[in-house]
């Protein structure tokens, strides 16, 4: 769990990362395999841990985690949350690929700036 830069799926029966991937910046795409819009930013999340290799990009499968939906409060597929240090920093829910891209890099400059 220590390379950063890649999608990790989170398993059913790991319902948290890691301890020490549990600080730091992390997405988190909260998907449906039927949901036609996760599919559409599927590959827009990809690349985008490919950009910020620093953050951890994670997917939630709400069918296998369905607690992760009450944990987070996501009512639509996908939701993404920003995380850093366990914390919500920020949420989009939906599939608009440009406001994906926007807050990634928004969240990378907050989350990566060192103090």
């Amino acid at each position: 769990m220590q390379k950063y830069g890649h999608v990790y799926a989170a398993a059913a029966t790991t319902t948290r990362l890691k301890p020490e991937a549990n600080t730091g910046p992390k997405e988190r795409s909260i998907r449906a395999p039927w949901c036609v819009p996760c599919k559409k930013i599927e590959p827009v999340f990809r690349e985008l841990a490919s950009r910020y290799p620093s953050m951890i990009f994670v997917t939630v499968d709400v069918e296998e985690l369905a607690e992760f939906s009450n944990e987070w409060n996501v009512e639509a597929t996908p939701t993404v949350v920003f995380l850093k240090d366990g914390r919500q920093m920020d949420k989009l829910v939906g599939a608009e690929t440009s406001e994906l891209q926007k807050k990634t890099a928004a969240a990378a400059d907050l989350f990566l700036k060192k103090p």
